[in-house]
């Protein structure tokens, strides 16, 4: 089959989700379109990618970044920035409610003096700020619930299905074959298998959350374009095979009942630091009972991790910033990578690790700082389920899956979408009103 026919029918398709779920409430003003558009890109790929215009991976090709992607993050951060402040919002505010992440903030913002590529490394900064500045407008505006609901609820219906498009009948942009293996890898929409993967678990997350208000109002239309776009999500996280991503997910459809209004009785008997006590416990089991290679060996896995471990002992050698770090997102450039990737064959743009990166790129002090931050805010989170459902139950959710997602992957800066859920989930707490959503309403 030709794959005009089946993109015209994709079109169809989404166009009849939106149309079917008009008992969702949505926000279609401007800020929001600005606020999806970035949540789009960070979720699939870079647009330049989609035009052929991404070049051959080399270090300096890594190092440069392309101007059309730069230029669109550019006019998308500075609408965000003149909308904010159209709107009056106190960037002290924004201080007086998230004190440690603004200190994480500007700490990183002057380890660029100290980096090998300031220039490089600012321009990453600023593309950063992004996150915050999108996330605001929709924690800013008339209705938080609805207009996060809107971005989630967009990027669902139209990255979801048209992944699976591009891997049945557009095979030079859905699928790509590795340069030494030759293996095939599954990529869809995003820029390989694993962005695919957290993509999936992110948007199933959101539409697992969606399902349960789905089954209260008992629309029978919304409900079965919901369920289908869940389906099809789950399809694509087990054909993107990604394990990260896969143990996170369910992982994530553990915590998210936690916070639902039938359990929610429960939760003044449950610790609120339960869920990182129990996090803690099995590491420290793991470091004497070592059961963590055996559940990866059942999976088919490497035990290595795909030689993470490997990885982990080589950058952990690298001591000559212990303290303060090699500059913000600037150890992956120049000398360093060019001789990673001539040692190692699939050629690593990052740590793998989240904890590990930030230790590398801000040392012991950002570090500190990182985990200061996810100790200072988890009981805020948690607190604020306990009086109200809303959105609150998925936000704990982000926040939990963040964390356990970056002990095998590195998200804990740029513009990585878990990143963005766990920036969403923190600034949330402050922010948004204590009101139910509709989709949750007991």
């Amino acid at each position: 089959m030709r794959p005009v026919l089946p993109t015209i029918l994709c079109c169809g398709l989404v166009t009849a989700f939106f149309m079917f779920d008009r008992e969702t409430e949505t926000d279609g003003s401007f800020p929001v379109w600005v606020s999806t558009i970035w949540f789009m890109i960070i979720s699939s790929r870079m647009v330049s990618l989609w035009f052929g215009a991404g070049g051959a991976r080399s270090v300096d090709v890594y190092l440069e970044g392309n101007p059309v992607d730069r230029n669109i993050f550019l006019v998308l951060i500075v609408l965000s920035g003149y909308m904010l402040l159209k709107r009056g919002y106190s960037f002290s505010e924004f201080y007086a409610n998230n004190k440690v992440l603004t200190i994480l903030l500007i700490y990183s913002l002057i380890s660029i003096a100290w980096s090998d590529f300031p220039f490089v490394s600012f321009k990453r900064w600023i593309k950063s700020l992004g996150n915050i500045l999108t996330i605001l407008l929709l924690l800013t505006s008339q209705d938080p619930t609805r207009s996060v609901v809107t971005v989630l609820r967009r990027a669902s219906f139209v990255l979801i299905p048209f992944s699976i498009v591009l891997i049945k009948y557009y095979p030079k942009l859905g699928r790509v074959y590795h340069r030494y293996s030759g293996e095939l890898t599954i990529t869809g929409v995003a820029m390989g298998k694993n962005a695919l993967g957290v993509m999936c678990m992110v948007l199933g997350l959101f539409l697992l959350w969606m399902l349960r208000g789905k089954l209260k109002t008992r629309n029978i239309m919304s409900l079965g374009v919901i369920t289908t776009v869940f389906l099809m999500d789950i399809y694509l996280l087990f054909t993107a095979d990604s394990a990260t991503a896969i143990v996170c997910f369910f992982l994530g459809m553990l915590f998210l009942p936690l916070s639902w209004s039938g359990y929610r009785r429960y939760l003044g008997t449950v610790n609120r630091w339960a869920a990182i006590t129990l996090v803690a416990v099995i590491v420290i089991l793991n470091k004497f009972f070592n059961f963590s290679t055996t559940i990866i060996e059942s999976l088919g896995r490497d035990p290595t991790l795909t030689g993470r471990v490997v990885l982990w002992d080589e950058l952990l050698g690298y001591k000559k910033n212990i303290i303060l770090g090699y500059g913000y997102d600037s150890f992956w450039l120049g000398d360093r990578i060019a001789a990673l990737w001539d040692k190692y064959w699939w050629m690593p743009t990052e740590a793998h690790n989240g904890f590990l990166e930030t230790y590398l790129e801000l040392g012991l002090i950002g570090l500190f700082l990182l985990g200061l931050l996810i100790f200072s805010v988890y009981p805020r989170v948690f607190s604020a389920i306990s009086a109200r459902d809303g959105m609150k139950s998925l936000f704990l959710t982000f926040f939990l899956i963040s964390i356990v997602y970056n002990i095998a992957e590195s998200a804990f800066k740029g513009v990585h979408i878990v990143w963005y859920i766990f920036l969403l989930s923190i600034i949330s707490v402050s922010i948004m009103v204590e009101a139910e959503s509709p989709l949750e309403a007991s």
